[in-house]
């Protein structure tokens, strides 16, 4: 995988950050991106961006991957979407349109802050399927 940090990303007609699998991302921004801030594949770790203003998710990762210490607001679909046997750890997702936090499958989901998603379902943090575990402010 790849080491992708300290990068901001703005303004782009795709995603702001694609990966391939096994990749870590951390301390990037990421805002006003035509898809997500960061796409991320198979078993990546995303830490400590900071994704924003995007149209699809501010962060999305695939199976098996951790996402940690981001703070995704103002999205138009989702602050957070993790793919199953994933970790969302200590995140905060405010403002979002549609979901906070959306999980596929079976998830650790803990200590994160997820609030004021606005749009329909304006969901804080939920999924397909998903289990949320741990503890939570929503």
């Amino acid at each position: 995988g790849s080491n992708i940090t300290g990068n901001t990303c703005y303004d782009n007609t795709e995603n702001g950050i694609n990966t391939i699998s096994g990749s870590t991302v951390s301390s990037n921004t990421c805002h006003s991106n035509e898809d997500s801030g960061i796409k991320a594949s198979l078993h990546s770790n995303i830490f400590g961006n900071t994704c924003y203003d995007n149209t699809d998710a501010g962060a999305s990762a695939a199976n098996g991957s951790t996402l940690m210490g981001n703070t995704c607001g103002s999205n138009t679909d989702t602050g957070i979407t993790a793919g199953p046997g994933s970790s969302v750890i200590g995140n905060t997702c405010r403002d979002n349109t549609n979901w906070g936090i959306y999980i596929l499958g079976n998830n650790l989901v803990d200590q994160n802050t997820a609030t004021e998603t606005t749009g329909d379902p304006g969901t804080n943090i939920g999924g397909a399927g998903g289990t949320v575990y741990g503890t939570n402010k929503y």
